[in-house]
């Protein structure tokens, strides 16, 4: 009997003990990860969802994509090689990947929202980033493909919007409306963002842009119109219209009235600072960095021509290009010469024109754009030019005194294929 009894006492703690495991490790293997950042974890506070929003826009500006994708345009290649036939068609996209991978990190933000158990106040204007950013990235796969499938969640492996059919463009822009009004209501006035937060979108921005996307639809409507669209199924993508959509007169009395808007809302002003650079105006309205990068001493605060803007930080994000302190863009031929004369006529017709009988000679009396945008030969450039120890000048130094070892003056290399146009 006692050794009965010992076996029942032992059978009774090995219970007592693997249920007590079992329970243990399944509660062990289901905690959230402890190494990493997950959405698990992650839209708590409305701090985490600012910080959500901000990425967004490293994604979708500048140079960060590594492809077209950046480009507004949504343009093709525009290599010689696919006008000379010589390139296939590609059997992928980085356009259309990138901007369906940007897409889900925005409608993750916006379900996230829907489960906050905060005031929704509090993240209102992140909420609206989101919404802005998802008619952004339907908008760039609308310009290169027209009607694409619509995708307003985030996607998983076995999600049916994986294999589902194209939308018709009309169905596209009715979601990129519908994306943009929340982003109106919800985005801050460009006047109210502090010097601290600009770079950061506003319902301005968002006024413009979606101003810009009627203006676009309105004219493919109305000197396209249905020629694209096709059945939806073997060509095209199909011509369904959701209720309500908007005719072409709509869209473009509502693009003026939001440009109009943006316009009355007195945030932005037309760069005008001739007074400071004279004819080099124009040039430092695309390049003007910190105020050590102009004789004015203007700083970024002083263009406020811009409505969407990339920010960038020297420690924290770099641009990785020396705007102010580099040779310009080589142009063509055919570019040179659409500049126009200071007499407001082309260089065929002008009797100002100089010819090309020197290298300096078609710089003069031309637009000011032509000088701010092309490099002039034997112009001395701030930081362009051969040097036996590196480096380049300083701003507001004197050539002359910059040493023996540097010439800052540019000329075109004739055999060299960047400027051989």
């Amino acid at each position: 009997m006692k050794n009965i009894h010992y076996n029942i006492k032992r059978i009774g703690l090995i219970a007592i003990v693997s249920a007590f495991t079992f329970t243990g490790c399944s509660e062990y293997l289901e905690q959230e990860p402890l190494d990493s950042v997950t959405e698990a974890v992650y839209f708590k506070t409305p701090e985490q969802f600012e910080l959500a929003a901000n990425y967004f826009y490293r994604q979708s500006f500048g140079y960060d994509d590594g492809d077209q994708s950046s480009d507004l345009s949504g343009n093709l290649e525009t290599s010689p090689s696919y006008g000379q036939g010589q390139t296939s068609i590609p059997t992928s996209d980085e356009i259309w990947d990138n901007n369906y991978d940007q897409m889900r990190e925005a409608n993750q933000l916006i379900e996230k929202a829907a489960e906050y158990d905060g005031n929704q106040s509090e993240i209102t204007s992140y909420v609206a980033t989101a919404h802005f950013f998802r008619a952004w990235n339907h908008y760039k796969l609308l310009l290169r493909f027209g009607g694409v499938p619509i995708v307003t969640r985030s996607l998983d492996v076995d999600s049916e919007e994986l294999h589902a059919p194209r939308n018709s463009r009309y169905e596209v822009v009715n979601q990129i409306f519908i994306d943009l009004d929340v982003a109106i209501a919800g985005l801050p006035s460009e006047n109210t963002i502090p010097d601290s937060e600009k770079g950061k979108l506003s319902t301005e921005a968002a006024k413009s842009f979606k101003a810009r996307i009627l203006l676009y639809e309105a004219t493919w409507e109305k000197y396209v119109g249905t020629a694209t669209d096709g059945d939806g199924l073997n060509v095209g993508a199909g011509s369904n219209k959701p209720a309500g959509y908007p005719s072409v007169e709509e869209m473009l009395t509502e693009a003026k009235q939001q440009s109009l808007a943006v316009i009355n809302s007195a945030a932005y002003q037309l760069w005008d600072h001739r007074a400071e650079f004279g004819d080099r105006n124009l040039f430092y309205l695309f390049s003007l960095e910190d105020d050590g990068s102009n004789p004015a001493g203007l700083s970024k605060a002083n263009n406020r021509e811009f409505i969407i803007q990339t920010v960038y930080d020297n420690p924290l994000r770099r641009i990785n290009q020396n705007l102010t302190h580099s040779k310009k863009h080589t142009p063509s031929r055919k570019l040179m010469d659409m500049y126009l004369c200071s007499d407001g006529l082309p260089v065929q017709h002008s009797s100002v024109f100089e010819g090309y009988d020197e290298m300096i000679s078609e710089f003069q009396n031309r637009d000011y754009r032509l000088t701010s945008f092309v490099s002039e030969p034997l112009k001395e450039y701030w930081g362009w030019g051969n040097s036996t120890n590196g480096g380049g000048a300083q701003y507001g130094v004197d050539f002359a005194d910059a040493g023996t070892n540097f010439d800052y003056r540019y000329v075109p290399q004739l055999t060299s294929p960047a400027s051989r146009t």
